[in-house]
């Protein structure tokens, strides 16, 4: 189940090669020796080494990335909110003090 996580895995294909083998290929003329059965499995095991190392790094990889965006996009929202503030000032410090119906002279 955990090899299918990440695709199709087909285990048949990989132990088709016992099929027309021999153990002992003098016997059996054109017949090759059977592959070691260990061998196999010690692919697949490194197969399953190498899909969880790999899933684990680009996890972390992806946080990184993520942390980094973030860390951007906070010290933007700092200098853009003290951009606004300065023209929200500058607004107000060019309006009158009072409002439009009290205003004899402007």
């Amino acid at each position: 189940p955990y090899l299918q996580i990440f695709g199709q895995i087909p285990l048949d294909e990989i132990d088709e090669a016992r099929v027309n083998c021999s153990v002992h290929p003098l016997l059996l003329e054109g017949s090759p020796s059977c592959p070691n059965l260990y061998a196999n499995w010690l692919v697949i095991l490194l197969l399953v080494t190498f899909l969880l190392v790999t899933n684990v790094l680009l996890m972390n990889l992806l946080i990184a990335m993520f942390s980094y965006t973030f860390q951007v996009v906070q010290g933007n929202a700092d200098m853009f909110w003290k951009f606004q503030r300065y023209h929200l000032i500058v607004e107000y410090h060019e309006r009158p003090a009072l409002a439009p119906p009290f205003i004899l002279l402007s």
